[in-house]
């Protein structure tokens, strides 16, 4: 009988690099730079929807009722992602029954059946991974206090055709059993000229989903409030926006035109304005009293910040959304990437 997957038990997310790296201690003393990710959460209905035969090209699958595709996996994906990935696949198929495209908590077993060690077998479901035979998604579970555990493993249930761009890398002589494979099996079928890139399969399982706070990022943040470099992070990770005001802002709500200077230098010391053309959204980044205030009164403070964001990026409300931050709030955005 196979066993039931209770999917609500878990929380699903996809790690996504942030481009930034730290340094971490390795054997014999020396370290190594890691790279950061965050956390993306996805729902599991996009999870179960995902098709990944609809990815790329797939090869025939019989041929006047003889299966054909194991030899293609023997004969071509072989020389381009190596036996023992080929095998892992094999085995990730015999997992998929009664209509059910996807494993779970299998990792051991996998180990045992393919006597590869857990960083092998690692490596070669990221091979598999980025050649669109599998899909992970990791997972949280909510029933052991939000602890990682395995994940769940799509897993594609048709071979992909080469790519021209990988058959290019085949030996001459496997290109010519090829081109015999494709003019025997293959006369409807068409292979794309590069590669399917698996990041696009990614891009639209993230698409949507919130980024995951971490204890980690929660620990960053507290001690930088802490510490009082909120402003300085905030600037810092500004800077090279042209969407960022700040000596524009200050200039004109200091003048006392729209604000006294007594509540200026208790609402609007060190903030920032910034506008973020992609989403059509200004945002207003101040201490936590004053984006309390503004929000409870909003249609009091509304028309002010109107006329000083005209002033500063000639737009008018209705053109953009208006939002308040603090700057811890807005640290968490920056951080989490939204």
């Amino acid at each position: 009988m196979t066993k039931e997957y209770k999917s609500d038990e878990f929380i699903y997310f996809i790690e996504e690099p942030t481009g930034e790296y730290e340094e971490t201690g390795a054997k014999g003393g020396s370290t190594r730079k890691k790279p950061i990710t965050k956390k993306i959460l996805i729902d599991y209905d996009k999870i179960d929807s995902l098709d990944l035969e609809k990815r790329g090209e797939q090869v025939p699958f019989t041929h006047k009722h003889v299966v054909n595709t194991p030899l293609y996996m023997l004969y071509y994906w072989s020389p381009i992602i190596g036996d023992r990935a080929c095998w892992l696949y094999q085995q990730l198929l015999t997992y998929c029954r009664e209509d059910r495209d996807f494993l779970w908590d299998c990792l051991d077993e996998l180990q045992y059946r393919t006597k590869m060690s857990r960083p092998t077998l690692n490596k070669h479901l990221d091979l598999l991974e980025e050649n669109n035979f599998i899909m992970k998604i990791h997972r949280l579970n909510q029933k052991d206090n939000n602890r990682q555990t395995t994940p769940i493993i799509k897993v594609r249930q048709t071979i992909p055709l080469l790519s021209k761009e990988q058959y290019m890398s085949l030996s001459d002589s496997s290109k010519r059993q090829h081109d015999k494979f494709m003019e025997k099996y293959g006369k409807h079928s068409n292979m794309n000229e590069t590669t399917y890139d698996s990041n696009e399969t990614v891009d639209e399982l993230i698409e949507g989903g919130e980024v995951k706070i971490t204890q980690k990022m929660k620990k960053k943040i507290q001690n930088l409030m802490k510490e009082e470099k909120a402003v300085n992070y905030i600037a810092t990770k500004l800077e090279f926006s042209d969407g960022l005001k700040v000596d524009e802002f200050h200039e004109i709500l200091g003048s006392g035109k729209y604000i006294s200077k007594p509540s200026y230098e208790t609402l609007m010391k060190d903030s920032f304005v910034f506008y973020d053309r992609e989403f059509d959204c200004v945002d207003i980044i101040v201490n936590s009293m004053a984006k309390q205030l503004f929000e409870d009164m909003r249609d009091a403070y509304q028309p002010m910040f109107g006329s000083v964001i005209r002033e500063i990026y000639g737009i008018t409300y209705g053109e953009y959304k208006l939002k308040f931050y603090s700057f811890e709030d807005y640290m968490y955005k920056l951080e989490r990437g939204i």
